[in-house]
Parts: C-alpha cells; structure tokens; sequence
C-alpha cells in the first residue's frame, strides 16, 4: 500500500464542529495513526469528527514549533511504515503557517503521497471578508514582539503595500492581541486601509475594514485574547 498522508482541517472555532465533507469523513475514519500539534486537542477534535472510535487504539505522534528536522524525519519514516496516515493542527488548516509544512515538505522528499482534505484557513477567510486587494497578498505571520521593532516593522509593510499594491496579512499570539492593534491604528497613515478579523467562523465573529484614520474615532473590537487576523493595504 502506498503512503499516504491525509491533510486533516480543525475548526478555527469551539463554535463549529463539522467541518468535513462526508467523503473526507470516511477517509478519516479509515486512518489509525496522527500526527498532532497537540494531543489533549487532537483527541477532542477527533472525538467530534469520528463518534463511536475507540480513541486510545489510535496512535498520535507530536511535530510542534519544538519538533527538530531529525526527529520529523523519523517520523516521516513511521507514514511509510503505517501506509495511511493523518496530520492534524491545533485549529485551521494544517501546513499553513504550521509547523506541519516542514513533515509535508520531507515527505515530498520520500515520495509520499499528499491529500489535502478541503478545509478553511483563518488568512483565506479574513482576506477574502476584508475587501482588500487580493490578487496580490503576502502572508508575513509574527511581527516582533518589542515595541520599537513591531513598529518599525508596520512601517515597513505599509510602505511594501503602498509600492506593491499587495495586502499585508500578520498575526499576533491572542494574549498580545491588544499591543499590535494600538500600533497598528497608531503607526498607519490615516489614509491606510486596516483589516481585522475576530474570532473567524465562531458566533460573535467580526470582520471590519476601515481606514486607520476612521478606526481611531471608532469603537475598538474585542480582540484581547481572541484569535484574530490583521491586514493592511496603503494606496
């Protein structure tokens, strides 16, 4: 049997637990061993999506942001062994601004065979509900944590969008959701175009774009602790 791994999409909300097509159900329901940012999470998320598995005859193996080359180069050595194998993130679309791209990229290397399960990714949704140019777009994840250097780092994409005419698109770890935001409204030319995403398929999800200058008269969303998508387009 050829190796095979299946790309496994997560609700990118506690809100919305069926995700997968009926089709991709089955193919998941056939797949004995995962491959996991977190267990504790994959567990319960696998839980909703197969009701009646026997959870504990599943074997789960862990590749995070600590997971080293070496050791995901063994465990690409498991996926040949197995046959037909899952890889599941902590919410959204595995292998995108994932840890798991590093295990898809060595398994290309190995010759094994990739399935892309249809699934959301939180950048799509938030760029396609935002308004903002989206022929062309680049994704640039963290931007640095100290404060002059974030800053300096808004700059820099307001200006890369103002000469590329691309949307700039960034996250920030949701406990930090707030410190982003002030120097992101603060640091922007009133003319810039921002975009904030909240909360992406949950019950109070929140999706506005305005212009920097417009965002500072306005009430601020909710965002402290909230998964949240944040984009920039400056003409």
């Amino acid at each position: 049997m050829a190796a095979e791994i299946f790309i496994i999409p997560s609700p990118l909300s506690k809100d919305k637990t069926d995700i997968l097509l009926e089709d991709d159900r089955r193919f998941v329901s056939e797949i004995k061993t995962f491959f996991v940012e977190d267990k504790k999470t994959a567990r319960h998320h696998l839980k909703l999506l197969l009701p009646g598995v026997e959870l504990s005859s599943l074997k789960m193996y862990v590749i995070d942001e600590h997971s080293k080359t070496r050791d995901i180069e063994n465990l690409v050595d498991i996926v040949i062994k197995e046959g037909k194998v899952g890889l599941v993130s902590e919410a959204g679309y595995p292998a995108v601004a994932d840890p798991g791209s590093k295990f898809i990229r060595l398994a290309h290397m190995r010759n094994i065979r990739i399935r892309p399960l249809w699934g959301a990714s939180s950048i799509i949704l938030a760029l396609a509900g935002s308004g903002l140019e989206s022929q062309k777009f680049t994704f640039n994840g963290y931007l640095p944590r100290q404060k002059s250097l974030r800053i300096s780092e808004i700059k820099k994409l307001e200006a890369k969008s103002k000469n590329s005419s691309t949307t700039q698109i960034f996250i920030e770890a949701p406990y930090r959701n707030i410190h982003l935001w002030k120097d992101l409204i603060s640091s922007c030319d009133n003319q810039t175009e921002v975009s904030v995403a909240v909360n992406l398929t949950g019950k109070d999800e929140f999706i506005k774009t305005a212009k920097a200058g417009d965002w500072k008269k306005m009430r601020w969303p909710d965002i402290d602790g909230i998964p949240t998508i944040f984009m920039l387009n400056a003409k």
